[in-house]
């Protein structure tokens, strides 16, 4: 990125983020790019170009990757939860359709 603003002279700075500020940063980062990959999706979603999308993606997990790392998690460790979560409540997809749940009255949700 830094490459890309000089090319196009754009001023900036760079900034090193350190202590649990790094967690801060990230948290809103990731809010950041999430919202990015949604655009992308609502507006490429149906085109056959999908390099937006996966653009946007990849910076997510890019985010996703960076906090794994400061929070001392691995990959390995989420794609077991997400596992034992998916077989203990199921996923979003079912045959080609995605599964929402919606409360029908107001209940006590159950915690994790």
């Amino acid at each position: 990125m830094p490459a890309l603003l000089e090319i196009n002279d754009v001023s900036f700075r760079i900034e090193e983020v350190s202590g649990p500020r790094r967690l801060e940063y990230m948290t809103r980062k990731l809010l950041e790019e999430s919202r990015e990959l949604a655009e992308a999706i609502r507006t490429h979603g149906l085109d056959s170009e999908k390099r937006p999308i996966l653009d946007e993606m990849a910076d997510v997990e890019e985010v996703l990757s960076t906090l794994r790392t400061l929070l001392g998690v691995t990959k390995n460790q989420v794609k077991k939860r997400q596992t034992v979560k998916k077989f203990e409540r199921g996923g979003f997809l079912k045959r080609g359709k995605v599964l929402v749940l919606r409360w029908t009255k107001e209940v006590s949700r159950p915690t994790e």
